[in-house]
């Protein structure tokens, strides 16, 4: 037996610990490792084990995520050092499930993020968008959502769609509002790491669950909250998977959703390219280098059928999800959280602006531009944060709606103001329309975020070119 880090102990033979599925994922980058050590695929890791040690965890870089784990990896040897064989999780050293068993390489590849949203101060203009505060992500949120409706502690959780980069269910766990936490996700390789994890860093009463969202089916009037991050984008049968959440939802339960809805297959409109690649061309060339050293001249239209060979159900309906869900849930809060104009223009290129200051400022220009066109209604959101409840929940009215201020920091209240707050419902309106600039005035207010507020490099004939496509696009609304 070999203790973890929290104390909990457990028999090797039968589980798996988390630092030795971190060891099983660089074995399954690494042809070399498993021609030489074919073993590992029967469950024997004695010789992958040994490798490690002998070899020393600072001289191959693919071990920078295992140096941590060194005292781990030394003790479990010399507890087991005549058979360390294990029973391997299906789909974890294969590629039985899907691609998103290590989604975090399809996100961060070798380190360097290429999607816009690994990004720090996007996730934080993110969370601005929907909480009204930088600070306060997404499960913040929700917890204070929770907090605010002054629900006992003892609650139930489900998380649709394992993420491992965030993972939702720790910060859940850790609120100490839920006595059951459950994970579901179709990477079943994915969900072995996180519940790996979750175990080795001693958190109780967090089940993970394969399941396929199209034909899945939850308790009825079960959960007080279900949450989604980007993965309803991902559902065919977004008809069944809504019905599941409105009949397991308490009457006072919430489902809050963070979510791609933009165009299907994410084949982007015209405005999208035009401006991603106006952009693009008076972008510094250290901004817009590939992980494979090219220069991104030019964003072009996905290849539908190559994204559908990738992943066939990227986006597979997702223009469809918002009205999908009036039908089965009651929307009362509504979040545009951009992404329109930084998905693209980021793509393949996004950790190059955390590199030095002027990338980060450069970053915060690309930021305000994305949020003035979207508030002016220039270009739609094609990510939105929702807060919804069930259709069976018996609503006050429909024009109530909780005031997000009132969620994003939740301020404790005292005496009678307090308890009024526990008795009565404020519910945020079903879209939160921003105002309309005046197109002269907008041109101005491009100028000022991309000119004069971030001290931008740019050329006068490349800011010109710039102004002059944003007013196309301006003109096509007027």
């Amino acid at each position: 037996m070999i203790s973890n880090k929290r104390g909990c102990k457990r028999i090797i033979s039968n589980n798996i610990d988390y630092p030795v599925i971190k060891l099983l994922q660089i074995y399954k980058s690494r042809i070399d490792l498993q021609k030489a050590f074919p073993e590992v695929m029967d469950g024997n890791i004695k010789r992958l084990l040994e490798w490690v040690l002998k070899s020393g965890l600072t001289i191959d870089s693919s071990k920078k995520d295992l140096i941590e784990y060194k005292d781990y990896y030394s003790t479990l040897f010399n507890q087991n050092p005549d058979s360390l064989k294990f029973k391997i999780p299906r789909g974890l050293l294969t590629d039985e499930q899907t691609i998103w068993d290590n989604s975090k390489e399809q996100y961060i590849p070798g380190g360097f993020k290429i999607y816009w949203e690994a990004l720090d101060k996007i996730a934080r203009y993110q969370y601005e968008c929907a909480s009204g505060d930088p600070n306060v992500d997404f499960v913040d949120f929700s917890i204070n959502l929770l907090k605010k409706a002054c629900f006992p502690r003892n609650l139930k959780c489900c998380i649709i769609g394992c993420d491992e980069i965030g993972k939702p269910e720790i910060k859940f766990y850790k609120s100490c509002l839920f006595d059951e936490i459950v994970v579901m996700d179709i990477a079943r390789g994915l969900l072995s790491k996180q519940q790996a994890l979750a175990e080795y860093e001693g958190f109780s009463n967090i089940k993970y669950v394969c399941a396929d969202f199209n034909s899945f089916e939850l308790k009825e009037n079960y959960f007080d909250l279900i949450f989604a991050c980007g993965t309803v984008h991902h559902i065919e049968k977004l008809e069944h998977f809504f019905l599941q959440v409105q009949r397991s939802l308490k009457s006072s339960g919430f489902f809050t959703m963070r979510e791609y809805v933009g165009p299907n297959r994410i084949q982007l409109i015209d405005a999208q390219l035009d401006l991603t690649n106006s952009l693009l061309k008076i972008l510094p060339a250290k901004y817009k280098i590939l992980p494979d050293g090219r220069i991104k001249e030019e964003q072009t239209r996905p290849n539908l059928e190559e994204i559908i060979k990738i992943d066939p159900s990227e986006s597979i309906r997702s223009e469809e999800i918002m009205d999908i869900m009036k039908n089965y849930l009651e929307i009362v809060l509504f979040c545009p959280t951009g992404g329109t104009l930084l998905h693209p223009l980021l793509n393949g290129i996004a950790g190059n602006f955390e590199r030095d200051k002027e990338g980060e400022r450069l970053l915060g220009a690309l930021i305000e531009l994305e949020r003035i066109l979207i508030n002016s209604k220039l270009l739609p959101s094609d990510y939105v944060f929702v807060v919804a409840k069930s259709k069976k929940a018996k609503l006050r009215s429909h024009n109530q709606f909780v005031k997000r201020e009132e969620i994003g920091n939740v301020q404790i209240a005292s005496g009678r103001e307090e308890k009024k707050k526990k008795r009565i419902w404020n519910y945020v309106g079903k879209e939160r329309n921003a105002k309309g600039v005046d197109p002269e005035k907008l041109k101005d207010e491009i100028y000022k975020a991309i000119k004069k507020d971030y001290r931008m490099k740019i050329s006068k004939k490349n800011l010109k070119h710039l102004r002059n496509m944003v007013e196309k696009v301006i003109d096509k609304h007027k």
